[in-house]
């Protein structure tokens, strides 16, 4: 991305200065000469051409103000970083142009916008764009964000200080990676990003990724990405820092802790349930003709099958996870595939329920599939165990716009409550309650419902139509296309 290689001077005894430098500059031409000796630094500006020279400035160097204007008799251009770890004495320096002064005991930090102000005035003078050089410039100044500096087909061209530590970057390693090798899903996620960001006026904010560094570690983080045309196109890639080790997923994530929880409280309720659900089946052979108890155990068995249903529900919502890119989700067909399944047809058979569908133009929505159609069952369900024996439910989708213009795709679900049913705590408005209600959620079902509404940033109402007649209405926001 540079074009005229800078040609750094580094005066180091411990070299500790020189994979600060390297690891900051690791994607812009450079080059490096270390030296040991102050005294060195005469005869070697007098023969090779230098643009900076760094110098850790101790007791046994002593760089001084002298040394200083008889070197730049030979570089009057050269730029000085003197880092010292005595900086009261940086008075000393008042007055000279160029000459950086960064405090020992914050150098980590220092460096990296020392470098970028170096930086930005070379650029100025000796390479291309300025867009190019002010993007290079912010990166190396973002000291508490990692910058990946990304060409069109993913690779990295620039790891600014505190992406190289998040990453966990050997020294020694060859900056020959691209975006597909540390982010998981990085495939797929890219060509959402290129997708999304087709021109520099695009930019995507707080989207979640997993990082994997080089060694193999996953740490959970958002990023930003943003698209910059300079000759070629480039993508600023820019990652929240881990504040702790100790949030590395490789230990254990919440999410995963919430699918086994939920799993282990299924397993401690089904196992008394399928041992009562074994004791009634015996008891059916001991109570032949006595129509009493047969439908007393009939009642009990179903609702042992209601806790398995629901237990079931529990464990696949609890499993979901969220997919790192959304899907376009056809919410016509998803309705199509779900009323053909045998759950569904167990339902209207049983309960006598005339299931009808009026499938209009609805818009495509962004999404898990699994998501919505995890959704659309539990609602069926809800509906089923509504409106009773005889009732009907009357599926319609289509697309409306608000006052801004916005399309929303829009699913209704309209209940014909059989006259024996209505009245009871078994209409949607008793099992979602009112919304202004902080105590609203009621089932299982109704809670699984209303977290994929809000995930997905959908509403929903209730609406009386007659006394035996309710509609649900669904609004998700469209994909804009």
């Amino acid at each position: 991305m540079t074009g005229k290689p800078i040609n750094i001077l580094c005066v180091d005894r411990g070299n500790q200065i020189i994979p600060l430098v390297e690891g900051i500059f690791r994607s812009i031409a450079h080059e490096i000469q270390l030296l040991t000796d102050a005294e060195e630094i005469r005869r070697q500006v007098s023969v090779a051409q230098y643009d900076l020279l760094i110098v850790h400035n101790d007791d046994a160097i002593h760089f001084n103000r002298d040394l200083l204007h008889e070197i730049r008799l030979f570089r009057p251009n050269l730029a000085v970083i003197l880092i010292s770890g005595q900086p009261k004495e940086n008075s000393e320096w008042t007055g000279e142009s160029s000459v950086y002064l960064v405090d020992e005991q914050k150098m980590v930090n220092a460096l990296p916008l020392v470098l970028g102000d170096f930086y930005s005035r070379f650029g100025e003078q000796n390479n291309g764009s300025l867009v190019q050089q002010n993007l290079i410039y912010n990166s190396l100044l973002a000291v508490n964000r990692g910058i990946i500096i990304l060409n069109a087909k993913g690779q990295v061209q620039l790891l600014n200080f505190t992406a190289e530590k998040l990453l966990d970057v050997p020294s020694e390693a060859e900056l020959n990676i691209s975006f597909y090798d540390f982010i998981n899903d990085g495939e797929k996620i890219w060509r959402y990003f290129t997708e999304q960001c087709p021109a520099r006026t695009e930019r995507i904010e707080n989207y979640p990724v997993v990082v994997r560094d080089f060694n193999n570690r996953e740490i959970s983080r958002t990023a930003d990405i943003t698209c910059v045309d300079v000759e070629n196109l480039y993508y600023l890639l820019q990652i929240e820092p881990s504040p702790c080790a100790s949030e590395h997923i490789g230990q254990e994530s919440g999410f995963d802790l919430i699918s086994k929880f939920a799993e282990s409280v299924a397993n401690e309720l089904l196992n008394p349930v399928n041992i009562i659900s074994g004791r009634l089946q015996l008891m059916r052979g001991e109570v032949e003709g006595q129509e009493k108890l047969i439908k007393s155990l009939t009642a009990i068995e179903k609702q042992t099958e209601r806790i398995k249903e629901t237990m079931g529900k529990l464990v696949t919502f609890a499993h979901l996870k969220e997919d790192t890119v959304p899907q376009d989700v056809d919410v016509n067909s998803l309705l199509n595939k779900i009323l053909l399944e045998p759950s569904i047809a167990r339902l209207r058979e049983t309960n006598g329920v005339l299931l009808k569908y009026e499938l209009g133009d609805i818009p495509i929505v962004s999404g898990s599939a699994a998501d919505f159609d995890l959704l659309f069952k539990t609602l069926l369900e809800m509906c089923f165990n509504c409106v009773g024996t005889n009732g009907e439910i009357l599926v319609q989708t289509g697309k409306r716009k608000n006052y801004l213009n916005k399309n929303w795709a829009e699913i209704n679900f309209v209940l014909n409550y059989s006259s024996s049913t209505f009245g009871n705590e078994s209409t949607l408005q008793a099992l979602f309650g009112k919304q202004d209600d902080p105590v609203r959620l009621k089932s299982v079902e109704s809670t699984i419902v209303q977290h994929y509404i809000h995930h997905y940033k959908g509403k929903y109402s209730i609406l009386s139509l007659s006394p035996n007649r309710e509609k649900l209405t669904l609004l998700f926001p469209a994909k804009i296309l």
